[in-house]
C-alpha cells in the first residue's frame, strides 16, 4: 500500500518566478524536499491488486540464461518465447541467430540469419512461434526499405521452420495496410491480425476468414503484441481501452477490458481488468486463464503477476522479487498438469560486476 513520503525534488525549490510547489507537492524551505501525497486513483488501484490473494505457488524448476546464450559466446542481448509444447526460443541479437531449449534449458537447435535481426529495444515482442517449431523474429528496423511507402513500413520477419532452417522473409500485409500486431495460433494454420480498427482472422496466405471491429487508441499499435495471448485452441485474448460514461458527455472516464474470441473468430466475452492499473498489462491466455504483469505498489515499482479466470474474476496473485524485472509470463497445459512460466531480469553480482541474468521459473498453477 502507498503511504505517504518525503522525496527530495529538484523541482520543488521555491522561486521567485515559481512561488508555489507543484499542486501534488508540499515544500519545506531550503531543504527543496517536496512531500509526496499518493493520488486516490493510486491508492485504488494498489488497494485493488492487494484484494486479490497473494499465493507462495509450487516451483517446479527454473533455467537461467547469463549473458551468453548456451554455447554462442557472442550473444549479448537476446528476447524470449515459449510454445505450447514447452520449448523455449530465444534470440541472439548481436549473432542473428535463434536458440532452442527444451524446459530444463538443454539446447535443442540453433538456426542463423542472413538478415539482421531487431532492434533490443523490444526485448519480449519480437518472436512468433508455433507448437509444430515455427518461429519468426523481426528484422532490424535499418533493413527496411520503401520509406516513402506507408504499406512497407512495417515490420518484417525472419522465418525459421522446425529445425532451425531460414524459410524467407514475411511481412502482414492486408488491404494496403501494414498489421502491427500479429499472433499465430498453434497449429500455425491461422493468424490473428490487430489493428486500431478491427480484429481479423486469416489463413497463412492471408485470405480472410473472420473481421471484428476492434476500436482502439492508435497510439497503443505498438503494444498490441504484449497485450494479446493465445490459447493452445487458437483462441485470442485481448487487452484494450473502452471509454465509460462520465457526469460530463465531454469527459468520459476510460477502463481497460478484456475481449475473447474463439478458434473461429467469434466474440465470446468482454470484462474490466479485475484490478486498477494506468498501463496496459502484459498477458499471458490458456484458455482459461489470464495472467497478468501488474505493478502492486506504485511507490516501489514491485511487480506482480496477477491471474484471473476467463470471465474476469481475480484468482491469485504472485508477487515478483524486488531484484526482478518480469519481461513475459506464459500459461501451459502439460501432462502433469497446468503451468505458470515467468520470464524475468534478475539483477545479480558476478565478478565484482552488477549484471542482469534472463530466468524463466516455473510453477505449477493451484488445483
Amino acid at each position: 500500500m502507498l503511504l505517504a513520503s518525503t522525496w527530495l525534488v529538484v523541482g520543488c525549490q521555491r522561486t521567485p518566478s515559481a512561488p508555489e510547489c507543484p499542486k501534488e507537492c508540499t515544500c519545506s524551505g531550503a531543504f527543496q524536499s517536496c512531500f509526496y501525497r499518493p493520488s486516490h486513483a493510486e491508492l485504488e488501484a494498489d488497494a485493488a491488486v492487494e484484494r486479490i490473494p497473494a499465493l507462495a505457488l509450487q516451483k517446479l524448476g527454473s533455467s537461467r540464461f547469463e549473458n551468453d546464450i548456451g554455447r554462442d559466446h557472442d550473444d549479448k542481448a537476446y528476447s524470449v518465447a515459449v510454445d505450447a509444447m514447452g520449448r523455449i526460443h530465444m534470440i541472439g541479437v548481436s549473432s542473428d541467430t535463434v536458440h532452442v531449449f527444451d524446459d530444463t534449458g538443454r539446447q535443442l537447435w540453433t538456426g542463423r540469419s542472413s538478415k539482421p535481426f531487431g532492434p533490443e529495444r523490444y526485448p519480449a515482442l519480437m518472436m512468433k512461434v508455433t507448437s509444430r517449431g515455427d518461429t519468426w523474429v523481426e528484422e532490424e528496423e535499418s533493413s527496411k526499405s520503401g520509406a516513402h511507402n506507408m504499406a512497407l513500413l512495417g515490420p518484417r520477419y525472419v522465418h525459421f521452420g522446425p529445425s532451425g532452417q531460414p524459410l524467407g522473409v514475411e511481412q502482414i500485409l492486408f488491404e494496403g495496410d501494414t498489421w502491427w500486431a500479429w499472433l499465430p495460433q498453434p497449429d500455425g494454420g491461422l493468424r490473428w491480425v490487430i489493428n486500431h480498427k478491427k480484429i481479423l482472422l486469416v489463413d497463412a496466405h492471408g485470405a480472410l476468414l473472420q473481421s471484428i471491429p476492434w476500436p482502439i487508441d492508435e497510439a497503443l499499435i505498438d503494444v498490441q503484441d504484449d497485450t494479446s495471448a493465445v490459447a493452445p485452441d487458437g483462441s485470442l485474448a485481448v487487452v484494450r481501452e473502452r471509454a465509460k460514461k462520465g457526469i460530463l458527455w465531454f469527459s468520459p472516464s476510460k477502463e481497460l477490458v478484456a475481449g475473447i474470441f474463439s478458434p473461429q473468430g467469434d466474440a465470446i466475452t468482454e470484462w474490466p481488468l479485475p484490478f486498477h492499473s494506468n498501463s496496459y498489462p502484459r498477458i499471458a491466455f490458456d484458455g482459461r486463464h489470464l495472467a497478468f504483469v501488474v505493478s502492486d505498489d506504485s511507490e516501489t515499482g514491485h511487480q506482480a503477476i496477477l491471474v484471473s479466470d476467463a470471465k474476469g474474476k481475480g484468482l491469485f496473485r504472485l508477487p515478483v522479487a524486488a531484484n526482478a524485472s518480469v519481461a513475459k509470463v506464459f500459461l501451459l497445459t502439460r501432462a502433469t498438469g497446468e503451468e505458470l512460466w515467468v520470464f524475468a531480469k534478475e539483477q545479480v553480482t558476478r565478478q565484482g560486476w552488477g549484471v542482469r541474468d534472463g530466468v524463466i521459473t516455473r510453477y505449477a498453477m493451484p488445483r
